[in-house]
């Protein structure tokens, strides 16, 4: 539909990646941000998840909101984040997601839980975090699109932090760095 937003969350179905509680969050949405908000969950089936999420959101009347989809690599992967308006992550624990530097390398907006790794970069202003709790899953969701004017240019800082930090040779001169410093100590 026209005027949608389309947010993608990629990984395993699994219990700690918080989906329960993004589906709760949804619920939880003012109706007028709910009618515009299209969530993809791209992902292999773990443990057969799927149906208990598919049967939430439709207990808690979100199912038109949410596509559940199956795994998707390599350019599949990059195609599903580039037609993404914003990636998702509401997950419990993260040592530090691959799936939202790839949402960043394709310069899209994130909405991330807290202790996911981001912490440093918060002053880039390219995601919204949040405690990985349904409520404040809803408020950053709302929070996001209160700033949807700003989508663009998050994304944009997004692929900078990729080309400023987060690239080989950028951890390469970071690690050497810290080597030499730790060896003349």
């Amino acid at each position: 539909k026209p005027g949608m937003a389309r947010f993608v969350w990629i990984g395993v179905k699994r219990a700690d990646k918080n989906l329960t509680s993004l589906i709760q969050a949804v619920a939880m949405l003012h109706e007028d941000v709910r009618n515009q908000l299209l969530v993809y969950l791209l992902g292999p089936n773990y443990k057969n998840n799927e149906a208990e999420y598919q049967a939430l959101a439709r207990k808690l009347g979100v199912e038109q909101n949410f596509r559940f989809m199956g795994p998707v690599y390599n350019q599949e992967k990059y195609d599903a984040l580039e037609s993404a308006d914003v990636h998702v992550l509401p997950s419990l624990s993260e040592v530090f997601s691959l799936a939202m530097l790839d949402a960043m390398a394709c310069a899209k907006p994130c909405l991330v839980s807290r202790g996911c790794g981001y912490e440093p970069w918060e002053k880039d202003d390219f995601f919204i975090s949040f405690e990985p709790k349904a409520e404040a899953i809803a408020y950053a969701v709302e929070a996001m699109f209160a700033r949807r004017a700003q989508w663009p240019q998050m994304g944009k800082n997004a692929r900078a932090v990729i080309e400023r930090d987060l690239n080989w040779p950028a951890i390469a001169r970071t690690m050497i760095e810290n080597y030499t410093r730790i060896v003349n100590a």
